[in-house]
């Protein structure tokens, strides 16, 4: 289920990008949580692929190099959460969030473009 864990990683994507700069400590908080949160975790539940979580990270990686917008990176994870909502247990929302706080504070805490950012996705979540 590689498609799941790249719109994950334009997710995370989104969040660290949406001041328009990617600093060394949101890329270093996110292979934290991959390591500590997605590489074997009741997120997973029902997701099946080989080293599934170091997709988000080769996605956040290509994304970057593309310079993509913060708003063609959330949009796109939208859209994916929108037409596989099946796909996303309670668990897996939960460690979504954590790992998205957590790049958006990495730096300085949250500025105002992470914050909006983080209420759209809670928003998406609840939905």
């Amino acid at each position: 289920m590689v498609t799941y864990f790249e719109n994950l990683g334009k997710l995370f994507y989104a969040i660290a990008v949406s001041d328009k700069k990617i600093e060394l400590e949101e890329i270093e908080i996110l292979n934290q949580y991959i390591e500590e949160y997605w590489t074997d975790c009741d997120a997973l539940e029902g997701i099946a692929a080989t080293d599934p979580a170091y997709q988000i990270i080769i996605t956040f990686e290509k994304l970057q190099e593309q310079q993509t917008s913060s708003t063609i990176a959330y949009k796109a994870f939208e859209n994916y959460y929108n037409q596989n909502k099946s796909f996303f247990t309670n668990s897996a929302k939960h460690t979504i969030l954590l790992t998205a706080e957590a790049i958006a504070k990495a730096f300085i805490g949250k500025n105002k473009t992470e914050l909006g950012m983080l209420t759209k996705l809670k928003l998406l979540l609840k939905n």
